[in-house]
């Protein structure tokens, strides 16, 4: 999002929902971790509280008092789909593809 003290154009954009996602790992786990990838506690109710109304990254970083990272969780967003599949029973074989190596290549002998 920041590279030194200017924006990241190619990331800034996104720095909104980042920030929103990133408090609530924080929350979630009560920690940070630091360069070291040590872990930094939140500690305090007043931390906790101050991380869910902090608006920038610089209140953030007061509240943390370092340089720090959270953890993202990702989640596949197939694989949801496909458990959604089963549990409706549906076979995730409809989606069918080519049985061919090469789906751009003919079929038809030279």
């Amino acid at each position: 999002m920041y590279s030194g003290q200017t924006k990241c154009v190619r990331y800034y954009m996104n720095l909104h929902r980042a920030m929103e996602l990133a408090k609530e790992c924080l929350l979630e786990k009560g920690h940070a971790y630091d360069a070291q990838n040590r872990e930094v506690p939140l500690g305090s109710a007043d931390k906790q509280d101050a991380v869910r109304k902090a608006k920038t990254a610089l209140e953030l970083y007061k509240i943390i008092g370092q340089d720090s990272w959270v953890v993202v969780p990702l989640f596949s967003i197939l694989k949801a789909q496909q458990q959604q599949q089963q549990a409706n029973g549906t076979s995730s074989s409809s989606n069918s593809r080519s049985s061919s190596p090469n789906p751009t290549s003919s079929s038809t002998p030279a």
